[in-house]
């Protein structure tokens, strides 16, 4: 392997953490709280991709779009089922409901185990092309697409945060969440926005970059 084969690979590995940190910002943005889940909700997304397409045979887009589904529903229920009522019991503290998302976290290992099996699947590409070589250097197509989306989510992401009424209401929760109620403004609704967001985010860094990874239930415990 070439040094600038080896590039490429980083280039790959850092789109995919990438995607997962701005997943973790837009959390601790609009919710302030550090939702430590979403690597093993990547996981989750290419996993049940795999599975469907392998196991019965769906389409590979279809497929793909049940997979982020998933993954947006599970951070959905993560906030209003864990970390809002675990908040709320526990006057707003944070470590209890970090304590609650290791517990989350477990129950994605077993529960991906059980639907998916402990055997590591071969993720999807979502782009089915000839990989482009530039001399001597092979780059796949799942890793174009990786970059070249990873590129326009966070481009996306930043005109959204800075012109969206949504993505401004969101920092405005995020610099201060007490100032945010007292003016009236949607905070639950504004929580519940930044971790569907983050578990979309989480979900497209899952999809594509399982092709390179694969997908496996032990990898949902800790992310990849």
């Amino acid at each position: 392997m070439t040094d600038l084969q080896i590039w490429v690979s980083v280039l790959e590995m850092g789109c995919f953490y990438g995607l997962i940190a701005l997943g973790y910002l837009l959390v601790l943005q609009g919710a302030g709280f550090f939702n430590f889940a979403l690597g093993p909700y990547a996981t989750v997304a290419g996993m049940t991709t795999a599975w469907l397409v392998a196991e019965h045979e769906v389409p590979l887009w279809p497929a793909a779009f049940l997979g982020l589904a998933a993954v947006v529903a599970l951070s959905v229920l993560t906030e209003l089922v864990v970390v809002r009522r675990v908040q709320s019991r526990s006057s707003g503290s944070e470590l209890p409901a970090l304590v609650a998302i290791a517990a989350v976290l477990f129950m994605i290992e077993q529960s991906a185990g059980l639907a998916f099996g402990h055997q590591p699947l071969a993720g999807q590409s979502l782009l089915r092309t000839a990989p482009l070589e530039f001399g001597g250097v092979v780059v796949q197509p799942y890793a174009v697409l990786l970059i070249g989306v990873t590129v326009l989510v966070f481009a996306a992401t930043a005109l959204w945060i800075r012109y969206g009424r949504s993505g401004r209401l969101l920092r405005a929760v995020g610099d201060g969440e007490a100032t945010a109620r007292l003016l009236g403004l949607p905070v639950a609704r504004v929580r519940l926005l930044a971790f569907a967001v983050s578990g979309v985010v989480a979900g497209v860094a899952g999809l594509l970059f399982a092709p390179k990874a694969g997908s496996s239930s032990t990898a949902a415990s800790g992310g990849r």
